[in-house]
């Protein structure tokens, strides 16, 4: 189970959630920064950050990287298996359609795959696409208007052959 926004809780809410559901399920942070003192309630991270800019924030890739080092060093969970790295990625992001600023631009299929090779170097356990349908981000592959199949097709091609 992935726990978007899991790092808008305390750790005592972190600490309720793992002993009622962690028998029966994985549960994965979507944290920015890794601490061990919340590490010790989350079997990995899946940081969902839909709006990495590779064109305008070329060091996210750095950033992503210590982030996943730390996960990985972080121990063991309580089972014995090493803590999940999930990988972000999405093929562009648009704000302004919620009343936001910001736009990381698709280049028609460009960023989803320059993505995919900058965080791959993280060497992630899986990957967590953003998204399929979420419109008010501007980060779907859903086939629409916009922009129709094209991120789909450059999620089919990255997983075919590779960034």
């Amino acid at each position: 189970m992935a726990w978007q926004g899991s790092r808008k809780y305390s750790i005592a809410q972190l600490q309720t959630v793992s002993g009622r559901f962690r028998s029966s399920a994985r549960i994965l942070g979507d944290e920015r920064t890794w601490s061990s003192s919340r590490a010790g309630y989350l079997d990995g991270d899946a940081y969902y950050w839909s709006s990495q800019n590779p064109w305008g924030n070329p060091q996210s890739f750095d950033q992503l990287g210590a982030l996943a080092t730390a996960v990985k060093r972080s121990g063991h969970n309580p089972d014995g298996s090493t803590k999940v790295w999930v990988a972000p990625a999405a093929p562009g992001y648009d704000s302004v359609l919620s009343g936001g600023h910001t736009c990381v631009p698709r280049r028609g299929g460009q960023t989803l795959r320059v993505l995919f090779r900058g965080n791959g170097a993280t060497s992630p356990a899986a990957w967590g696409v953003i998204s399929l349908n979420e419109v008010a981000e501007g980060t779907y592959i859903d086939p629409m208007t916009r922009y129709g199949a094209q991120g789909l097709a450059a999620l089919t091609a990255v997983i075919r052959s590779g960034p």
